[in-house]
């Protein structure tokens, strides 16, 4: 067994690749377009739905202009240039020590991607169930 404070010789990076964030954008887009689909019944839902798309871009929106307002380090190491498998390989500087950066991937994504599965699974039979195939 290994011992867990043993360092590798990999990379460790403190910014995450712009992939994850395409990819959390992603979720939150398949997510309202699940909604506007499947729950968007033309009367009094259509404000409703258009204040949780109002969430939803300030929820994107908030960090995309957080992170364009932020001064950047000329010599800081820019992850961007390199592929997203690249990336994975090396490990990821989190708030509480240093993880791998798959692992950091699966935690970061889990939760937009577990609310975009249900919210679809949910509105989809809710939709079927509308149309009376139920």
């Amino acid at each position: 067994m290994s011992d867990p404070k043993l360092r590798r010789n990999l990379p460790v990076y403190r910014h995450l690749h712009p992939a994850i964030y395409a990819a959390m954008a992603a979720s939150v887009a398949l997510t309202l377009l699940a909604l506007w689909l499947f729950f968007d019944d033309g009367g009094g839902t259509t404000l409703t739905l258009l204040v949780v798309t109002g969430f939803a871009a300030a929820f994107v929106g908030t960090p995309y202009v957080l992170w364009r307002a932020s001064p950047r380090p000329k010599d800081a190491e820019h992850e961007g240039g390199k592929k997203l498998s690249t990336w994975l390989e090396g490990e990821f500087e989190a708030d509480r020590g240093i993880i791998g950066a798959k692992q950091a991937l699966v935690m970061i994504l889990l939760l937009p991607a577990a609310g975009f599965i249900g919210l679809a699974a949910v509105s989809f039979i809710a939709y079927l169930a509308a149309i009376g195939a139920l």
